[in-house]
């Protein structure tokens, strides 16, 4: 893998590897933690820390094992040619480009933060004040449904901002 696309590819797709390993740990102490019912643990969160503070200092000994075995330490100073490099760019044409896209991000910004907030307050009014019915059973399926739609809310937003993405990495900043 090195050989064909390079130190920075295929160290990032042990990253990958390592991290989606890495993640069952989390996912068995969320269903573990869903099933008893403890939606908003504390006890939940302080796992979750732990095991993020764990696995961030574990990949970095591990990320020194991967270049030391290939050769590759401290090849991170060692800057490339840039492919979209365009010769001659203004400075200030960079910047203007930046300055442009600040607004679009707020707006993403606000527009996220509203939903987010509104899909919590749903799903805590529903939690706390409904007592009627099959209470247990909507309020496990509002959990489910509040975090597919985070992710499905999450990718709606961020398909309007790739071509606003990729047209300001024309210039020389990528």
């Amino acid at each position: 893998m090195y050989a064909q696309l390079g130190d920075a590819v295929a160290l990032y797709f042990h990253f990958l590897s390592a991290y989606t390993k890495a993640l069952v740990v989390p996912a068995v102490l969320g269903v573990i933690f869903h099933l008893r019912g403890d939606f908003y643990s504390p006890v939940y969160s302080l796992l979750l820390v732990l095991w993020s503070i764990g696995f961030v200092e574990w990949w970095r000994v591990r990320e020194r094992i991967i270049a030391m075995r290939n050769g590759t330490r401290g090849s991170f100073r060692v800057e490339k040619r840039r492919a979209r490099y365009l010769e001659g760019f203004p400075w200030w044409m960079r910047e203007l480009r930046i300055a442009t896209s600040l607004p679009v991000i707020l707006l993403f910004i606000v527009v996220l933060s509203a939903l987010l907030t509104g899909i919590f307050i749903f799903e805590t009014f529903i939690s706390k004040l409904y007592t009627g019915p099959g209470v247990k059973y909507i309020v496990r399926r509002l959990s489910t449904m509040g975090s597919a739609s985070r992710v499905w809310l999450t990718l709606v937003l961020h398909s309007p901002s790739l071509p606003l993405s990729y047209s300001s990495c024309l210039c020389h900043v990528c």
